[in-house]
C-alpha cells in the first residue's frame, strides 16, 4: 500500500502547483462573457425597479440573475413552478445584500479579490465542479460570474461586519472551553453523527407559516436531486451555511432535543425535515455515524522532499533491484533536503524534488508510520512503487500539540455559534430601521 500511494501523493500536489501558478481570479476575468443587446422593451424590463431599500434599489434583473444562481449552484429545475416558489425568497435575500452591503459601507469595510477567489474554489467544490470548469459551467446556466462575486464578496463583508460590531460578545473564555472539552470527555463512548443542515429561523409568529412552507419546498426539491449543500449555501441561517451547512460531528445530546431525537433514526446519506425547533425549521442530511472519543487530535506537518526513478511497465526483479541502487546512490551522503535538492535529476529520468508542507494526516497509514517517526535531515530506505522507486526526506517538523489543537477548534466552534447569533440579531435591527418598498 505505501508503494502504491507514492505515486498518487506526486500526481496530487504537483496538480495542486499547477493551480498555484494560475490565479483563479485571473481565470475568472478572463472568462466574463459580454451580454448581447437586448430588446428595448427587455432592457426595460431588466431595469424595473423591484425594491427600493434606503438608497439603493432592487431590479427585475437583479431577481432574474440570482434567481439563475440558485438553480444553477442548487442543482434545481428551472420550471416556472420553481421559479414562481423561489421568487419571494429570491427578494428578501436581494433586500437583506443591500443592507448588508450599506452597512459594510458605513463601517468602510471591503473584501481583497483574494477571499472571493478562496471562496469561489469552495463553492465549485460543493457543487462538484472542478473550479477551473466553474466560469464555463455557470455561462452555460445563464448566470453571470459577477452574480457569484458579488453574492460572495457581500457576505464576506457581512462577516467582517459582525465581527466588528460583536467585539467581546463574541469571545469564548478558557473555561467555556474547558467546560466544552469536559462534556466531550463525558460523552466518550456514545455516538457521534456528522450532520449537515438547512436553518431557517422564525423570528416572529407571522413568519410561521412562509417559513415553514419555505422548508416543504426545499426538502421536496433535495428529494428530488437537488444540491443540499449548494441550497444550504443559498438559504441557510445557520453558522455553517458558508460550508454547505456541514456541521461536523456532533454528539449525543449536542443538537436541540427535537433534532437529536430525529438525526439518532437516521441512516448515512438520508434526509430529514422539517422539523421544528424553538428557533426555527431544520432540513437535515447525516453523513456518517461513529462512536465518540475521548479528545485527542494533534497534528503533525513534514516538510518533505522526494527522490523518484521510473520503472518500466512489467518491470523484472533485476530491473527493480537495479532502480533501487541507483536511488540509494543518487542520495548517498546527503544530510539535507536542500543537499538533495543541489544535486538536481539525476541520470535515468531520476528526479528530485520538494513536495511541500503535508499534513501526515492526509497519508495512507502504512506511509504515517514510515515517515512519521523521521527527524528533520533523515529519510526513509528506498519504497518500491508500481511505477517507480521513491526516497522521501524529511526536511522539517511542525507539531501542534493535542490539547492545543483541541482547543483551538472548540473556540472556533463557540465563536462561530456566537457570531451566528449576532448576525441574526444585527439584520433583524438593520431591517426594523430601514425604509424598504417593495414595488409590485
Amino acid at each position: 500500500m505505501v508503494r502504491r500511494m507514492i505515486p498518487t501523493l506526486i500526481s496530487q500536489l504537483r496538480s495542486a502547483a499547477i493551480r498555484a501558478v494560475c490565479p483563479f481570479g485571473v481565470m475568472l476575468a478572463m472568462m466574463l462573457v459580454v451580454p448581447l443587446a437586448a430588446s428595448p422593451a427587455a432592457a426595460e424590463a431588466d431595469h424595473s425597479i423591484v425594491a427600493v431599500v434606503n438608497s439603493d434599489i432592487v431590479s427585475q434583473r437583479d431577481v432574474d440573475n440570482r434567481m439563475a444562481l440558485f438553480l444553477a449552484t442548487g442543482n434545481l429545475s428551472g420550471s416556472p413552478e420553481i421559479r414562481q416558489r423561489l421568487a419571494p425568497e429570491v427578494l428578501t435575500m436581494l433586500i437583506e445584500d443591500s443592507l448588508k452591503r450599506q452597512e459594510a459601507r458605513r463601517l468602510k469595510i471591503a473584501v481583497p479579490s483574494e477571499e472571493t477567489d478562496r471562496m469561489l474554489m469552495q463553492v465549485a467544490s460543493q457543487i462538484k465542479v472542478p473550479p477551473e470548469d466553474l466560469p464555463r459551467y455557470l455561462v452555460r446556466q445563464n448566470v453571470s460570474i459577477g452574480t457569484l462575486r458579488e453574492q460572495i464578496e457581500t457576505e464576506l463583508a457581512w462577516v467582517k461586519v459582525v465581527t466588528r460590531l460583536a467585539g467581546d460578545s463574541a469571545a469564548v473564555s478558557e473555561d467555556e472551553i474547558d467546560e466544552e472539552l469536559a462534556r466531550r470527555r463525558a460523552a466518550a463512548g456514545r455516538p457521534e453523527f456528522r450532520v449537515a443542515e438547512i436553518f431557517l429561523p422564525v423570528e416572529t409568529p407571522q413568519e410561521e407559516q412562509s417559513v415553514r412552507d419555505l422548508a416543504g419546498r426545499l426538502i421536496n426539491e433535495i428529494r428530488a436531486g437537488a444540491s443540499f449543500s449548494g441550497l444550504a449555501r443559498i438559504f441557510s441561517r445557520g453558522p455553517a451555511a458558508s460550508n454547505g451547512g456541514d456541521l461536523g460531528w456532533l454528539r449525543q445530546g449536542q443538537l436541540d432535543p427535537e433534532l437529536d431525537r430525529v438525526v439518532g433514526t437516521l441512516e448515512p446519506g438520508q434526509v430529514a425535515g422539517p422539523i421544528r425547533s424553538p428557533r426555527g425549521y431544520h432540513l437535515m442530511v447525516l453523513f456518517g455515524k461513529r462512536t465518540a472519543t475521548i479528545p485527542g487530535g494533534g497534528s503533525l506537518s513534514l516538510g518533505l522532499h522526494q527522490v523518484f526513478a521510473p520503472l518500466p511497465q512489467g518491470a523484472s526483479q533485476l530491473q527493480a533491484i537495479q532502480r533501487i541502487e541507483a536511488v540509494r546512490s543518487f542520495v548517498d551522503g546527503a544530510a539535507s533536503c536542500e543537499a538533495l535538492a543541489k544535486r538536481g535529476s539525476g541520470r535515468d529520468g531520476i528526479v528530485s524534488t520538494s513536495l511541500g508542507k503535508v499534513d501526515t494526516r492526509r497519508l495512507p497509514p502504512e506511509l504515517q508510520e514510515v515517515v512519521a517517526p523521521l527527524k528533520a535531515g533523515e529519510m526513509t530506505p528506498p519504497m518500491r512503487a508500481a511505477d517507480g522507486v521513491a526516497v522521501l526526506m524529511v526536511c522539517e517538523r511542525d507539531e501542534v500539540a493535542a490539547d492545543d489543537e483541541v482547543r483551538t477548534a472548540v473556540r472556533r466552534l463557540l465563536r462561530e455559534e456566537r457570531l451566528a447569533v449576532a448576525s441574526r440579531r444585527l439584520l433583524r435591527g438593520l431591517k426594523r430601521d430601514a425604509l424598504i418598498e417593495i414595488r409590485p
